[in-house]
C-alpha cells in the first residue's frame, strides 16, 4: 500500500465570495483556479485557489452557502490554521504588503522559520511561513512578484486535546513519521518531506471545542499517488475502525 504522501488540499467557510477573491486572489496573490458549486450541496459556491495549475499541494478552496449566517469558532477538533509557504526573503516584503493593505500580522518563529500570522476576512487564522527549500514556484502571473509569490501549503495545523487518537492515526495508519516536538507541538511528515507534506499535531487540553461555521476550515484532504492507492487507504482505514465513504469522482 502507498500511504498518502502529502496535503492535497483544505477547504474553509466563507461569508462573502467577493471579499473572499479580493484577500486570497487579489492580496496574497493566488490564481482563483476555478468557481464551480459544492457537489454534495449544489445551492452552495465552491471557490479553488492554488498555482497555475492547481496543483495537489497548493490548493485551499471555500465554501459560501447564501444565507450562512452562523459563525463558526476555532478550536480543538478541527484543522485550525491555514499556512502557506513562501521564501525566506520574502517575509518582509509580505509583512510589508500585508500591513499596507491594513492587515494586522504577528511574527513569530516556529522550527527555526520565521512566521507570519493573520487572519482572513472572516476570521480564519492564517499564516505565511518563510521557507529556505520550497522547490515550487506559486503562480508566476498574479499579483505579486514571482520571486515573492506563495508557493502552496506548508502545514496542516490541527488541535485536538488528546494527541494520542490523532497521532495513532498518522502514523499506524496514514504512514507519517513524527520528526520533531517542540512543547505542545508535534512535526509529522510523509513522503519527502517539507512544504506540503506536514501536518502539526497540537495538543490543547484547554481549547474551546471547536464549531463548524464561517471562520472555520471544513476539511483537509490528503493526497496518494493513483487510484488504487486510494482504494488501498479506503480499505485500511476500514479496518482500522474508521468510518470512510466511497469513492467518489
Amino acid at each position: 500500500m502507498t500511504p498518502p504522501t502529502g496535503i492535497h488540499h483544505v477547504t474553509a467557510i466563507a461569508s462573502d465570495p467577493q471579499a473572499n477573491v479580493d484577500f486570497y486572489a487579489g492580496l496574497l496573490g493566488l490564481r482563483l483556479v476555478k468557481k464551480t458549486v459544492n457537489f454534495d450541496d449544489p445551492s452552495a459556491y465552491h471557490l479553488y485557489y492554488g498555482d497555475h495549475a492547481g496543483s495537489p499541494g497548493t490548493i485551499v478552496t471555500f465554501f459560501y452557502w447564501p444565507g450562512l449566517g452562523s459563525k463558526g469558532r476555532v478550536g480543538s477538533g478541527q484543522m485550525t490554521r491555514i499556512s502557506f509557504s513562501a521564501p525566506q526573503a520574502s517575509l518582509d516584503f509580505w509583512q510589508d504588503r500585508l500591513t499596507g493593505n491594513g492587515v494586522a500580522v504577528e511574527r513569530v518563529t516556529r522550527f527555526d522559520e520565521p512566521v507570519l500570522r493573520f487572519q482572513d476576512p472572516d476570521g480564519i487564522p492564517v499564516e505565511i511561513v518563510g521557507t529556505v527549500s520550497d522547490s515550487r514556484t506559486g503562480w508566476a502571473e498574479g499579483p505579486v512578484d514571482p520571486t515573492h509569490a506563495i508557493r502552496g501549503l506548508h502545514t496542516a495545523e490541527l488541535t485536538v486535546r488528546s494527541a494520542g487518537p490523532t497521532q495513532d492515526l498518522l502514523t499506524r495508519v496514514m504512514g507519517y513519521r513524527p520528526v520533531r516536538a517542540v512543547g505542545d507541538r508535534q512535526r509529522f511528515e510523509a513522503g519527502p518531506g517539507g512544504p506540503g507534506n506536514q501536518v502539526d499535531l497540537i495538543t490543547g487540553a484547554s481549547a474551546p471545542t471547536g464549531l463548524s461555521g464561517v471562520g472555520t476550515i471544513h476539511h483537509i484532504a490528503w493526497r496518494v499517488p493513483d487510484d488504487e492507492s486510494e482504494a488501498q487507504m479506503q480499505d485500511a482505514l476500514a479496518r482500522a475502525g474508521y468510518g470512510v465513504s466511497d469513492v467518489r469522482d
